[in-house]
Formats: C-alpha cells, structure tokens, sequence
C-alpha cells in the first residue's frame, strides 16, 4: 500500500483477483470494503471519503437528515436531489479515481449509509431500496436479491409469499457479496427460513447499515418484504415468534472481510431469560471479529457461550419439550461481530411462559425464576401429554 500524501487514507489493493474489479481507500473507520463494493456510515464521512472506481461504479445514498454530494479531485460533479427517496436509480460514475463524498449539510449524530458498488459486481442489476424512520415500506420482490440501506442501523422485517425451502435469506450486505464466486468464503446469512411457516411468521430486527433479501432462484410469485422501523424498543421474543435474531450491531458475516464491522450507536447489554415450550427449537450462531466480544447462551443445562474472537460458528437442535433459555451479552461494543439465529418450531408455534430482563441471581428474583421455571415444566408435561 501507498501513502497518499494528500488524504488520511491508505489505498489498498486486496491480494484477490476479485480485487481488479474494485479498488478503493480505506480508512481506519467504519466503512466496510468488500472486492467490489464498499459501505460507508456516518463516521466515515466525517472527512471527505476517497474511492476510486476502476471499471465505473453506482452510489447509493440514504442520506437521513443530511445531504450529501459527489466530487472529484475536490470538484462537485453530482447530488443525491434527483435520486428517488424509496427506490433509487442509483448515481452512476465513470471509471476514473479520487472520488469522493461530502456533505452538503451535516445533522451530527444522525445515521446515514452509502452503498458503492462496482458495474463488474455480481447482481449489479438489483434494486436497492432505501429505509427510514418512522417510515414503513412494503417492497414488492420481482427480482432475486433486494438490498435495503437503513437508517437507523437497525430496522424490523417481514415476509410475505410462498417460499422455495431454505428460503428467503437475509446477509447483512450488499448484492455483490452474495454469488458462488466467493465459493468457501461465502458469507453467512443472518437469517435463514427454516420453513414456509417461519418465513411467514417470524419478525426479525437486523443491526446494520445495508441488508440483501435472497429469495431463491427465479420464482412465479408474488413475494413482499415489509421493512418496519425497530423505533418502540420491540422485543421479538414476546411475540411468540417462528423464529428471531440476536446479535451484535457491527456484524458483517463475511470471511474476506478482515477486521472490519459496521459502526452502530446501540451498545446496550442484552440481558434475557425467557422459557417456553415448543416442538422444536434450533440454534445458529456465527461471529468473526477481533473483538472478544462473550456470548453467555444456556438452554436448560447446556452450555452453548460462544467469543467473537476469531471465526466460528456451530448449530444445535432441540427436540419436543420445555426450554429455560438465558442469553446474556455485556454489551454489544462497536468491533463485536456475531449474529444467532434461534428457530422456535417448525410448523407450530411455541407456547411462550415467560420473556423476562435477567434478574438480579439472589434473594426474591431466584424465587421468581424457580417458579416461573417450574410452572414452566408443569405446563410442558401437560402439554406434551395431550398433543
């Protein structure tokens, strides 16, 4: 890599052939770069962001409360003002470098995401829809992938439609991320259907700036995906749901992406004890970050605490019964990078006892835990006894 001696950033050149395709600046922000795409956030442009775009490229901007503009070598070529506010065509750029993005007007503490991606890109003909608060978008799929850039950094989805098994898929990425190029070093989903039951009934919140809707090779249907602002603190486990996600808000889910995770303002401890019964239940968890970030996960008396220290992931099924789950995180820092998956049922709904904040583990809070426990297992024997 080279010095720039007129910018903070250092140009790098990935060693992958898939690099040629799209070589930018990184910075020791937020942005994420990916071989043909890069994410930018708010902290990234709090300087001007540098890029380059070797074989042409498209921006897309979800400017939130700001406004944002094009330049090149420090001249103003092009704003977002045309661009649609839900579906964006997207700013088309030569092939050239020293591009970069500003601000037109700044509203400090206030989310944006800029998604840059390269016309080599695979899928690069996928629309992209843009989120805000407090704004609710149906998005009507006619194409395999669709990407949304949110702000906040964190939104609420739902899906509508007959799905293929295995379907529908959410990566908390961008179109070009998601393609057989990558063979081994795919990157992995947030969310995966385990059935057309879970696809239909489950509503799951993802923390991060950009996110691609994979619904399966081409389809005859008529497919939604409902993008509900996560702004009233909605806690999806007391909804009883098919399925749910938990995890940190810098999770990418990429192995070629390095030490590198999304920037999110939530940092809040999750602290959860919740007890149901169900016909199944299944677990999926994947982290990779240098951040030792412990996750305490115990179901009845399993052990499952996972580190998002280096790379790694692992499943497990439960079968018919009764489940005392605690999931505790001390925080969910800016570097942490994991996501869960937790899958309750597959064609029934569980029957939830109790979805409580982890109490303090002494005096009154134990004796509320063992009765609700307790009442937890009666429930589960009669339950079990007559279905």
């Amino acid at each position: 890599s080279t010095r720039l001696s007129t910018s903070p950033y250092l140009i790098m050149r990935l060693s992958d052939p898939l690099s040629i395709a799209f070589v930018i600046f990184a910075s020791t922000s937020a942005r994420v770069t990916f071989p043909f795409s890069e994410v930018f956030q708010r902290v990234d442009l709090e300087y001007d962001a540098l890029f380059n775009c070797v074989d042409g490229c498209k921006v897309y901007a979800n400017q939130g409360p700001s406004t944002l503009q094009i330049a090149q070598y420090g001249k103003v070529i092009t704003t977002f003002k045309d661009e649609d506010p839900i579906n964006p065509k997207g700013i088309e750029l030569n092939a050239g470098t020293n591009y970069s993005i500003q601000f037109i007007e700044f509203k400090a503490f206030e989310p944006l995401s800029v998604y840059v991606v390269s016309k080599k890109a695979p899928n690069y003909a996928s629309p992209v829809f843009l989120s805000q608060e407090p704004q609710r978008i149906d998005i009507k799929i006619r194409n395999r992938f669709v990407t949304v850039l949110s702000t906040p950094y964190s939104m609420s989805y739902k899906f509508n439609g007959t799905f293929n098994p295995g379907y529908p898929k959410i990566f908390a990425t961008g179109f070009d991320t998601i393609s057989d190029i990558y063979r081994e070093t795919s990157c992995t989903t947030v969310y995966q259907s385990r059935s057309q039951y879970g696809a239909e009934h489950s509503i799951l919140t993802v923390y991060a700036p950009i996110i691609t809707v994979d619904v399966g090779n081409f389809y005859s249907g008529n497919y939604t995906v409902t993008v509900i602002p996560n702004i009233t603190g909605f806690n999806p486990l007391e909804t009883t749901p098919a399925s749910t996600v938990v995890m940190s808000s810098g999770f990418v889910g990429c192995p070629f992406v390095v030490n590198q995770t999304y920037y999110s303002d939530i940092s809040d401890p999750i602290k959860r004890r919740f007890t149901f019964i169900a016909r199944t239940f299944d677990i999926a968890a994947s982290s990779n970050s240098v951040y030792p970030d412990k996750v305490e996960l115990r179901v009845n008396q399993d052990i499952l605490d996972f580190s998002s220290r280096g790379a790694s992931s692992f499943t497990k099924h439960y079968g018919q019964g009764a489940y005392d789950v605690t999931l505790v995180s001390p925080s969910r820092q800016y570097g942490a990078s994991w996501a869960l998956q937790l899958d309750f049922g597959v064609y029934y709904p569980p029957i939830l006892i109790a979805d409580i904040p982890l109490l303090e583990r002494e005096g009154v809070s134990w004796m509320i835990i063992i009765y609700i426990s307790s009442t937890a297992t009666i429930l589960a024997w009669l339950w079990l006894r007559f279905n």
